[in-house]
C-alpha cells in the first residue's frame, strides 16, 4: 500500500531533507492522534459489546482492526523513510568531507618532486621502462653545478646497475636521464627512490 523508495541517492540542498523531516513529523503525529482516538472509542464501547445487535458490533470491530493495521502500517512506512534520508544525509556529509579534503592532483602530480629556489629548479620523476626504471632529472643548473656524481653514487650505494646516463641542455634546461636495471620491480619502491634522490639533489 506504500511503495518504498529506491535505494538510488540522491544529494539535494539541505532545505529539502528539513522540509521531509517536517513532513514526516507531521504525519506521525497524526497517526498518533488516530491510535489514542481509536483506543479511546476501544475503550467506550467494552460496555456494548453485548447488546444485541452482536452483527453490528462485529463489523464495527471489524472496521476498526482495518484501520488500525493501516495506522501501523503507516507508521512502519513513516519510520523507514525517516530511516532512509537519515542515512542519505550521512552519507551526503561523508561525500561533502571527501570532496573537500580530495585536491586536483592526480597520482603521476604527487610522485613528481619539485625543489624550488631563487635561481633554479630541479624536477625528478622515476618511472618504469623497458629493462629496468628510468630517472629523469630536469634542471635549471649548468652541467658543472648539478650534483650528477652525488645523484650515481647514491643509486650505486644501493646496489642499483646503472645501465646508462645521459645528459642533453636546451632551452636553458639540463636533462639527465638515467637507466638502472631492475629484474623484480617489486623489490623496490619508485616514490621512496624519487624522494630520495630529490633530497641528495638538494642537499648537494
Amino acid at each position: 500500500m506504500f511503495p518504498l523508495q529506491s535505494d538510488s541517492l540522491v544529494f539535494d540542498d539541505i532545505p529539502l531533507f528539513l522540509e521531509q523531516d517536517n513532513v514526516l513529523e507531521d504525519l506521525l503525529a497524526d497517526c498518533a492522534v488516530l491510535d489514542g482516538n481509536e483506543q479511546t472509542a476501544d475503550q467506550a464501547g467494552v460496555g456494548k459489546s453485548a447488546s444485541p445487535a452482536g452483527g453490528v458490533q462485529e463489523n464495527k470491530d471489524e472496521g476498526k482492526r482495518a484501520i488500525s493495521d493501516h495506522v501501523y502500517q503507516a507508521v512502519n512506512y513513516i519510520k523507514h523513510m525517516q530511516k532512509k534520508i537519515g542515512e542519505m544525509k550521512m552519507r551526503r556529509d561523508k561525500l561533502k568531507r571527501l570532496s573537500n579534503s580530495s585536491g586536483p592532483s592526480s597520482d603521476a602530480e604527487e610522485r613528481n618532486s619539485d625543489i624550488s629556489g631563487s635561481a633554479n629548479c630541479v624536477s625528478v620523476n622515476v618511472d618504469v621502462c623497458q629493462g629496468g626504471v628510468e630517472i629523469l632529472i630536469s634542471s635549471s643548473l649548468n652541467e658543472g653545478n648539478f650534483p650528477l656524481s652525488k645523484v650515481l653514487e647514491d643509486l650505486l650505494g644501493r646496489g642499483l646497475n646503472v645501465l646508462s646516463c645521459v645528459s642533453t641542455r636546451a632551452d636553458g634546461q639540463s636533462v639527465h636521464k638515467i637507466q638502472i636495471e631492475v629484474n623484480d620491480l617489486t623489490s623496490i619502491d619508485l616514490a621512496e627512490l624519487q624522494d630520495r634522490l630529490a633530497n641528495v639533489i638538494k642537499r648537494a
